[in-house]
């Protein structure tokens, strides 16, 4: 008998599924493309999270063009990698200090910085293994911006050496 409820629960579930469209609106598409969204650190494309400040990243990623000058698409599209790297590597930082605070105050709800991130990194790699999960993230954002600063200090070099100028960046520090 219950089989026959639920198999009955079951069918309507599918047949109201089955009339949903999902969102109309730009806003309601919005959110809804936010909805897997945890800490940021692996987004697929640059996520200012809520309780970051987009204005503050604009003026951050124009001040690096400004110290960088990178020269044509591709050297732009560097820049905005580098600034995208440092921007996940300051939000690593931020939750590194909501986990251990957290875990030194014992309370999930700790009002501090950035404590729903930190939450949200636990439960990302279900419990103990947040730092783990934390450290992997932040390794992999400075990866993105060493790399992009590698490939850009390249192409200025050989921009440079192509035009007899001095380079704009310095060379790696050994």
């Amino acid at each position: 008998m219950s089989e026959t409820k639920a198999g009955a629960r079951a069918r309507a579930s599918r047949q109201n599924g089955a009339r949903s469209r999902g969102p109309n609106s730009a806003a309601g598409k919005a959110v809804v493309a936010r909805n897997a969204l945890k800490h940021g650190l692996t987004a697929c494309k640059l996520v200012v999270l809520d309780e970051e400040d987009a204005a503050a990243f604009s003026a951050f990623q124009a001040a690096l063009c400004a110290e960088l000058r990178p020269q044509g698409v591709l050297q732009h599209d560097l820049v905005r990698r580098i600034a995208l790297g440092l921007w996940r590597a300051k939000r690593a930082d931020r939750i590194e200090v909501a986990l251990f605070r957290s875990c030194l105050e014992g309370a999930p709800g700790w009002r501090g910085e950035a404590p729903d991130l930190g939450l949200a990194v636990i439960r990302d790699a279900h419990g103990p293994r947040a730092i783990d999960t934390l450290l992997r993230y932040r390794g992999s954002a400075h990866g993105e911006l060493f790399r992009a600063l590698a490939a850009l200090k390249a192409l200025q070099a050989e921009a440079a050496g192509a035009a007899g100028q001095v380079a704009l960046l310095p060379p790696p520090a050994s």
